[in-house]
């Protein structure tokens, strides 16, 4: 098993990045990904397989020699580890901002 240590902790900070840079208004290239829970799940999937399972497969590969079953498996892990983190923003976090923001525009008048 591998324990915790800070380049998990980075990484894991750093595969929240895309969802900030999503709630940016103005990217338009993450308009679809901003609006939609597939497209959070889309986006946390890729981040989080594509920088976690990098320190897994180091790790573990320090420790024994990967085939690539396991390296399959681990990053597969990871990847399901980002759909359920995307999930978790869109309903927790992502939603009611936009709730919240509609509201706004209708009161104001302006437009998104």
């Amino acid at each position: 098993m591998i324990g915790p240590n800070q380049y998990l902790a980075i990484l894991a900070c750093l595969a929240f990045i895309p969802h900030l840079i999503m709630e940016v208004r103005g990217v338009k290239a993450l308009e679809w990904v901003r609006a939609s829970l597939a497209g959070h799940v889309t986006l946390f999937a890729c981040s989080w397989a594509g920088l976690v399972s990098l320190v897994f497969l180091y790790l573990m590969q320090q420790r024994e020699p990967l085939t690539p079953a396991s390296a399959g498996d681990i990053v597969g892990i990871c990847a399901m580890g980002g759909i359920i983190a995307g999930m978790m923003c869109w309903f927790t976090i992502s939603r009611p901002y936009l709730k919240r923001l509609e509201r706004w525009f209708e009161k104001t008048g302006d437009e998104a």
